[in-house]
């Protein structure tokens, strides 16, 4: 039976986001928050075996915001990306409590733990800017009502003309304005824009990054962010004349379609396993994720498992890294 120890020391939550690290590796904020805990707590906690102890309650204290069963799917996939390794240590002290052990990999060390922006910080300044942003358009709705005012005696013509100036430049204005709300909407919560975009494959998903420019998820699930000034300038200016659009997003059904991509490319791929030549059967999808069957050279079918005989499932992109891992 394990023991938890008591009375542990309570410690500063200052969580170093290296931002270039969670792009690289796909990560999701939470994870990012749990990877940059452990290297924090590379000065403070106890090291077993190179193994630093890390109890899921001495955690959940430090960081209150995270539930156990998502800091252990978090730990979980961390360790599937070849983050960290885990194992379980006993400790002589703690009457041979069996605790949890945590250790970075050599990829995981990739980590800058000085990258530290205060993510406070960063929603105060964009809430300024937005106040600044709203001020500004009061004085410039001022200035153009008492400008119409001053107008009211001049020639018909010649007001309709200067009018329809004005509007142009309003809207021009207006688009600015639209573009700098909904980079500051989506910024602090990374949720999906639209997809359905026209000009686009219509699985593509747009989003705003952690560095606040526009990017996109491509029907192949890649991620990358915008460059081509045209592109950019065209999706703006059909997203604001299709405003309705805005958090709207179609499921396109992408898991299987992702299975067929997968199966096209690695069916009867040969490959080595245990220093034995197999041939990939087929893959398999089994709840959204992705399972690899092989056959070896008598015809015999196996599916790639674990020590419990379960089928192992992999996410797109660690599917295709696994098999070009195994690839001859």
């Amino acid at each position: 039976m394990s023991v938890t120890p008591k009375n542990l020391p309570k410690r500063t939550r200052v969580l170093a986001k290296d931002l270039l690290f969670q792009e690289k590796n796909f990560l999701t904020d939470t994870q990012t928050d749990i990877m940059s805990y452990i290297f924090n707590a590379f000065t403070w906690a106890m090291k077993v075996d190179g193994y630093i102890i890390l109890t899921t309650k001495k955690i959940t204290e430090d960081m209150p915001q995270i539930g156990e069963k998502t800091l252990d799917a978090s730990l979980r996939e961390l360790e599937k990306k070849g983050l960290i390794g885990r194992k379980i240590v006993k400790i002589a002290h703690w009457g041979n409590a069996r605790v949890r052990g945590i250790q970075i990999t050599l990829e995981g060390m990739e980590y800058n733990s000085s990258l530290y922006a205060p993510s406070h910080q960063e929603i105060v300044k964009i809430y300024e800017n937005r106040i600044k942003e709203l001020e500004d358009r009061l004085e410039k709705q001022i200035a153009l009502e008492s400008e119409d005012l001053a107008q009211k005696d001049k020639p018909v013509k010649k007001i309709e003309d200067e009018a329809k100036a004005v509007d142009s430049q309003n809207k021009e204005e207006s688009l600015e304005d639209f573009i700098k709300k909904i980079r500051n909407r989506f910024i602090l919560t990374s949720e999906p824009i639209c997809n359905m975009v026209d000009g686009w494959q219509k699985e593509s998903t747009f989003y705003i990054n952690s560095y606040g420019k526009l990017s996109v998820t491509t029907q192949n699930m890649d991620f990358v962010q915008l460059k081509n000034p045209l592109q950019i300038n065209k999706f703006w200016r059909w997203l604001f004349d299709n405003q309705h659009r805005i958090g709207t997003i179609s499921d396109f059904n992408s898991s299987q379609r992702l299975l067929k991509n997968l199966n096209i490319q690695y069916k009867n791929l040969q490959i080595k396993i245990a220093n034995k030549e197999r041939w990939i059967e087929d893959i398999l999808l089994i709840k959204d994720k992705f399972a690899i069957r092989t056959k070896d050279k008598n015809g015999t079918v196996f599916i790639i498992s674990n020590n419990l005989n379960q089928p192992i499932l992999y996410n797109y992109h660690e599917c295709k890294k696994y098999i070009l891992k195994l690839k001859l």
